[in-house]
């Protein structure tokens, strides 16, 4: 893959930040994450989260929202594709809405994780469960990543309004997900889209960046 910088992609990822606009900032490294103390949250809701499981990438992600090898022209263009994946997980939701909300959050700064993987995200009202959609560019392109490296590899991520603990563990094991060399290798390999769905999830199965972020989360 072809970036701005001549040396490759780092096997090291920068330090991340996943950020949703009005919300507390968990701050994620690719292997880890200590999750901010919330005091917007009030306490019974901070209750219900140690009580509730988080979603786990594969009810995240489903196959039909995957697709290879996609041609992009431009960064708007890959978030007007990836808000068409993610608006068939939510049939109450446009894919015009979607592509709107993106944006938006956009602009507060680029969702580029490093290592030519993007990360867009965005909370919506109505939802109640997370929802993800994965695109492996054919040619990658400008994401004003921090590294100066072009994207190809883009998650897309839903999730609603009230961002509980739950929804931060999933944000930070998709995150160390994307953040595994090993990961990124596979999915850029993958022929197929069900290729593609399965080299993410291979990460978690085989135990690795993912279920290491669960483990943080606990220990913190």
């Amino acid at each position: 893959m072809q970036g701005k910088q001549t040396s490759g992609h780092s096997s090291n990822p920068p330090y991340m930040a996943v950020r949703f606009a009005g919300a507390s900032v968990p701050s994620v490294r690719p292997y880890g994450i200590r999750p901010p103390t919330d005091r917007s949250i009030p306490e019974r809701v901070c209750i219900a989260c140690r009580q509730t499981s988080a979603m786990t990438p594969d009810q995240i992600l489903k196959p039909d929202n995957v697709l290879n090898n996609i041609s992009a022209r431009s960064k708007k263009h890959c978030l007007e594709i990836l808000s068409e994946l993610l608006a068939r997980g939510t049939p109450a939701i446009s894919g015009e809405e979607i592509f709107s909300k993106l944006i938006e959050r956009e602009r507060l700064g680029s969702t580029g994780l490093g290592n030519g993987v993007g990360f867009p995200h965005c909370r919506f009202v109505g939802i109640d469960a997370s929802h993800g959609a994965l695109l492996k560019l054919s040619e990658p392109v400008e994401f004003d990543s921090p590294d100066g490296e072009l994207v190809d590899l883009v998650f897309g991520l839903m999730v609603p309004e009230e961002i509980t603990d739950q929804h931060r563990e999933e944000i930070a094991e998709i995150t160390a997900l994307l953040g595994d060399p090993a990961t990124r290798a596979r999915l850029r390999k993958a022929g197929t889209s069900l290729e593609l769905y399965e080299g993410l999830l291979a990460g978690r199965h085989a135990g690795g960046a993912g279920l290491g972020t669960r483990s943080a989360l606990r220990g913190s």
